[in-house]
């Protein structure tokens, strides 16, 4: 019984012994760094308006869109049914058109409604609705960090449509990208990274546009390279990883001035101190947002914004508010 007893102690021993072995050597909540750019393209919730067109006819000119109460921002995401992504799927539904209103799902400022669409036939014998429609939103920006599933978080800010609100996004496909010139920013001017989207490429899916960037997953893992933690930034010495020239990151040293909370997308004000990313780039330029911003060997944030009167200053995202996005 006595044996039986110790043999019970020693095993309990050696699970607490286990279990604090795994914890002290575990490793931490480490993210893949980034820095380099990204080239994506983005579809909406439904095929955005970004014009309302007159059609002319041969007894009139009419506005059917008008008529039905769209306007320039709303999204149509159904017609008689029938899903709408793109022009190309409303040219379908109208060339099946045989009278009678079209009932169209729209959302606008966030509140779906339905219309009646009562399409003209035009001089070229089309039927139309009168809208210009914009299929999908291409661009470059900078990859911040990347989590061990492949989930990686960009921009630090959300891209935003015509009115300034948060641009509704379907998804969208991401590419590898290449920097292939830069334009100086100088005082009371933004400067701007010019790249090429190398579209046979594809590398991932985007998942959503947030507010604090655009988040999504890669594909495959050349994404898997040095890994850091997370921190919290403080006034001090720090570095950005961004790339101004092809496609690989270099970094550069900064300085963190001030940090606050709650500001959005604007919780740290940087100023760039890095001679050589001054004399090619003049500071933070365009193409630049996301570069994630690294202090004390942690990524703390990620450059967001610039300031138009001093180019070498500009705004940082924290980067807490970034991966509870990646969840």
């Amino acid at each position: 019984m006595k044996i039986l007893k110790r043999l019970i102690v020693i095993l309990i021993l050696t699970v607490i012994l286990l279990s604090n072995y795994s914890l002290t050597f575990a490793e931490p909540n480490l993210y893949y760094i980034g820095g380099y750019p990204l080239g994506f393209d983005l579809s909406g919730e439904g095929a955005l308006i970004v014009g309302i067109s007159e059609v002319i006819c041969e007894d009139d000119i009419y506005l059917p869109a008008r008529d039905a109460g769209l306007k320039s921002g709303d999204y149509i995401l159904s017609l008689n049914g029938k899903e709408i992504k793109t022009a190309e799927d409303i040219d379908q539904v109208l060339k099946g058109y045989n009278g009678g209103p079209i009932i169209a799902e729209i959302l606008s400022n966030g509140e779906k409604s339905i219309k009646n669409l009562y399409p003209k036939l035009d001089l070229s014998g089309t039927y139309k609705i009168g809208v210009l429609i914009r299929d999908y939103l291409s661009g470059i920006g900078t990859v911040t960090l990347v989590n061990q599933d492949g989930k990686f978080a960009s921009l630090g800010h959300p891209i935003i449509d015509e009115e300034g609100k948060l641009l509704g996004v379907g998804g969208g496909l991401t590419y590898k990208c290449k920097i292939i010139g830069i334009i100086k920013g100088e005082r009371g001017r933004a400067g701007e990274l010019s790249g090429s989207i190398i579209r046979n490429e594809i590398i991932g899916d985007i998942v959503k546009n947030s507010p604090v960037g655009l988040m999504g997953k890669f594909d495959d893992d050349f994404y898997k390279t040095e890994k850091f933690e997370l921190a919290n930034p403080k006034p001090g010495n720090a570095e950005i990883y961004t790339t101004i020239s092809g496609c690989n990151p270099m970094k550069y040293t900064i300085s963190i001035v001030k940090v606050e909370k709650d500001k959005e997308n604007r919780d740290i004000v940087v100023k760039i101190t890095d001679e050589k990313l001054i004399k090619y780039a003049g500071g933070i330029v365009q193409g630049m947002s996301g570069s994630p911003i690294v202090q004390n060997g942690k990524i703390v944030g990620a450059i967001t914004h610039v300031f138009l009167n001093d180019p070498t200053r500009g705004y940082g995202i924290r980067i807490d508010k970034m991966v509870s996005e990646l969840m």
